[in-house]
């Protein structure tokens, strides 16, 4: 089972660096980090925590970016397989359901980690501008890859439940919307 898992996951590895949408959200995510510098620099005179406002909209940028991947890019890791009709040959392989759901999905997992890795040298910017320790870096980060964990796996779980990827994606995010609004909602029921 392992050299099969090991397998898959290399041959996804490689596809997925071929493929053209990862080096897109790559640049839109290069983007998005030019502009989280930008907006704490138009109101940084008066203040000493430039650093923390860009911190922070790094952070809601991510969590942004986190969400809608977990419903575009790690939703498709294994309906893809079922829409091209190659995931019953894959169980002809001698591949086991385990295998080809981890072999497809830790690819795309650790290929969405290593953005955040990279990332992270230019986030201790925000020490030098003020506001940030560097214990809220690393804890922050660590918050960021348990919740791309997690949405990754509520994906599977939906990519695994669902026969298309569209099922899956409208699944995922729905489950992720509810987890935003439902507390909220429950808050304010309470309170009423």
């Amino acid at each position: 089972m392992i050299s099969g898992t090991l397998m898959l996951f290399n041959w996804s590895l490689r596809m997925d660096s071929k493929s053209i949408y990862p080096h897109i959200i790559r640049a839109v995510f290069s983007f998005m980090m030019f502009f989280s510098i930008s907006i704490p620099f138009m109101d940084a005179f008066g203040t000493s925590r430039t650093g923390l406002r860009f911190f922070e909209t790094i952070c809601y940028l991510n969590v942004l970016l986190i969400t809608v991947s977990g419903v575009s890019y790690f939703v498709t890791a294994v309906t893809e397989e079922k829409d091209a009709g190659t995931f019953a040959l894959l169980r002809l392989a001698g591949m086991t359901a385990l295998s080809i759901t981890l072999g497809k999905s830790t690819s795309r997992l650790v290929s969405s980690l290593m953005l955040l890795v990279i990332q992270l040298p230019f986030t201790f910017l925000a020490i030098t501008l003020g506001g940030v320790l560097w214990q809220q870096i690393i804890a922050s980060y660590i918050a960021l890859a348990a919740w791309m964990i997690f949405v990754a796996n509520l994906a599977l779980f939906c990519s695994v439940r669902c026969a298309t990827s569209g099922r899956a994606a409208g699944m995922a995010g729905v489950i992720l919307v509810l987890m935003f609004v439902l507390p909220d909602l429950i808050l304010r029921g309470l309170a009423a």
